[in-house]
């Protein structure tokens, strides 16, 4: 599996503003390794996320330093220990690159406000930030905006 951005040809798609809005992969980390092990790489690389992902299902979604954060409150005595691929809900759906901010709405109503993972066909695009999406919100569905808001950020 490739986590690259690949420079996609010049079409009305590939200047969309979601696939505009969509920042590289800061890193990555796999499914098996801890949780520890995951903000080590977040500490290390001065990101607030890595893509997850697994060697056999590849791309799973986005740990973010709020997921390692809220484990640490929950379960403070093993939360080092847990795996990546166990502790992180992975979302049901991705985003693709062509898709439309609207798309990125939903997912976010439906599973939190939160880093989204960008495809592109078999290859990670990029992510997607929650701030892109509440942007977009504010000038095109303000009534979407207090939604999402409320949620807390990923």
């Amino acid at each position: 599996m490739t986590i690259t951005r690949n420079n996609p040809p010049d079409t009305p798609h590939s200047r969309s503003p979601l696939r505009e809005s969509v920042v590289p992969v800061q890193g990555h980390i796999v499914a098996s390794e801890s949780m520890e092990s995951a903000l080590k790489h977040l500490d290390a690389a001065g990101v607030d996320y890595l893509v997850l992902t697994d060697p056999v299902e590849g791309p799973r979604g986005v740990v973010s330093r709020s997921d390692i954060e809220q484990l640490q409150r929950k379960y403070p005595d093993y939360w080092s220990d847990m795996r990546c691929g166990n502790a992180i809900v992975a979302s049901d759906r991705f985003l693709t690159a062509n898709d439309s901010f609207d798309e990125a709405v939903g997912i976010m109503q439906q599973e939190g406000t939160r880093p989204l993972l960008v495809l592109e066909e078999d290859t990670v695009y990029g992510v997607l930030e929650p701030t892109a999406v509440l942007r977009w919100c504010a000038e095109h569905r303000p009534e979407a905006l207090q939604e999402l808001a409320l949620q807390d950020l990923g």
